[in-house]
């Protein structure tokens, strides 16, 4: 099981956050743009390759909360040459950071990013818990045979 800190979406939600506080001045704008195109590329990717279902619906979710939402509040504000320079800062700083925790940063973003996310590869344990959050969900709003419309 990957850990979370070992996803750029994790630092870029700490990031928005501190932002949406006025906790930190640097707009967060141009990551979340981005990370919103490539989140479609690896959404792309799940569709062509199969992925089941289940972790695509999850994808959406995640997506919808962590990149959607936040760029949509935020897309407004200006952003600035301090707010590109931090965000690239920010990227190489964790590039940096999971060298040094995994030694390897290619074979870690490969893992996390491709294998997991474009082609599904060792989601078995998060498809368990997917089918338990729907099952709690379709018990939760009485819905007994919905299940075979997302096979």
């Amino acid at each position: 099981m990957s850990k979370i800190d070992k996803f750029f979406t994790t630092w870029i939600m700490i990031w928005f956050f501190l932002y949406s506080f006025n906790l930190f001045p640097y707009n967060p704008k141009l990551v979340l743009y981005i990370a919103i195109i490539v989140s479609l590329i690896m959404l792309c990717s799940m569709i062509y390759n199969q992925v089941n279902i289940y972790y695509i619906i999850t994808f959406l979710i995640l997506f919808t909360l962590t990149k959607l939402i936040p760029y949509l509040l935020v897309k407004n504000n200006t952003c600035g040459y301090e707010d590109i320079y931090f965000s690239c800062s920010l990227f190489l700083f964790y590039l940096i950071y999971l060298k040094i925790i995994v030694g390897n940063t290619y074979e870690c973003i490969h893992k996390l990013y491709v294998k997991n996310i474009c082609y599904g590869e060792e989601t078995q344990s998060r498809l368990r818990y997917i089918e338990k959050m729907k099952n709690w969900f379709f018990q939760l709003f009485k819905i007994e045979h919905v299940s075979y419309f997302l096979q």
